[in-house]
């Protein structure tokens, strides 16, 4: 009996804890509010669509007066619920609060006097696309280094991290960019409109993969702790990749400390920032990789 009760017992969060949530939490709203701003202001005046299932809700709004914030909600919310099951309740409510901030005020801002940014010609369309762009790779940068997704294709790319680490979908989600490029032709009837979404894609993704590993190929992981064991086992069954051990002392205290190495793919430098974490006394560098040389696979 004493058992079980110790079971169900669930530590009371510290105020500095509920604090620290609580503004992590409001950063989220702040940037679904960035997004949403965006959208109205860049991208719906200017004709163009974005990328991935967002560029589709663009398309579908543009085509049939659908609001992308409905079609987001629709989308996401069956996602968010597998998540919360198979990936982590934390991840899952966090990308949730996004995708409701961004949605919601989607909605309202598309229903207002904002204002907007109508482009005068073929310039200042171009640099429609590309300010949403940096703004857009901004927020997707930020939001995952908080441990949260903007929906979509994140918490299916996640998914399929999860449950199937042996498959990619980096192939996958080109060729649905390349599909949302292609089709946004005959919704604007526009050449421009394929440049514009190619040019947007491209920024998001420079912009955002820079802020969450920078520029490098691969990191090396240099790991200094007391519990080798647990943390090589979750590299190897979260993160696909093995470890090697080895003694060190440390010339202060003249002690014996294990040493981790590792090589990880960029991505997931957040990934193993969350293993190490978990255990204290646990001192850590990180090496930029620029290539590697034999079998090492880049898990995304």
């Amino acid at each position: 009996m004493e058992t079980e009760k110790k079971k169900f017992h669930f530590r009371k969060p510290t105020k500095a804890e509920v604090i620290k949530a609580s503004m992590e939490y409001a950063f989220i709203l702040v940037l679904g509010a960035l997004m949403a701003l965006t959208y109205v202001i860049f991208v719906f005046p200017n004709n163009f669509a974005p990328s991935g299932i967002s560029g589709i809700a663009t398309m579908i709004q543009k085509a049939t007066g659908f609001s992308v914030g409905y079609f987001t909600i629709i989308v996401n919310v069956p996602l968010a619920v597998i998540s919360f099951f198979v990936i982590s309740k934390r991840f899952a409510i966090r990308s949730s609060v996004f995708v409701i901030t961004f949605s919601v005020l989607m909605i309202v801002f598309d229903k207002t006097n904002i204002y907007r940014y109508v482009a005068q010609d073929a310039g200042e369309t171009l640099l429609a696309g590309l300010a949403s762009g940096a703004i857009v790779g901004f927020v997707y940068g930020i939001v995952l280094k908080a441990d949260a997704s903007t929906g979509g294709m994140d918490f299916v790319a996640a998914l399929v991290g999860k449950t199937r680490p042996d498959i990619s979908i980096t192939w996958f989600i080109f060729g649905l960019n390349v599909a949302v490029a292609i089709s946004s032709f005959f919704v604007y009837h526009d050449m421009s409109a394929i440049l514009l979404c190619i040019a947007h894609s491209f920024v998001v993704m420079e912009l955002s993969d820079r802020i969450v590993v920078g520029s490098r190929k691969a990191i090396k992981f240099e790991i200094v702790t007391n519990h080798p064991e647990e943390i090589s086992r979750e590299i190897i069954e979260k993160l696909h990749h093995s470890a090697t051990l080895s003694t060190g002392i440390g010339m202060y205290s003249h002690l014996e400390k294990q040493v981790l190495t590792c090589v990880v793919n960029k991505k997931q430098i957040i990934d193993m920032e969350k293993i190490l974490k978990k255990y204290p006394e646990t001192f850590a560098y990180i090496v930029p990789v620029n290539d590697t040389i034999g079998f090492f696979r880049r898990h995304s």
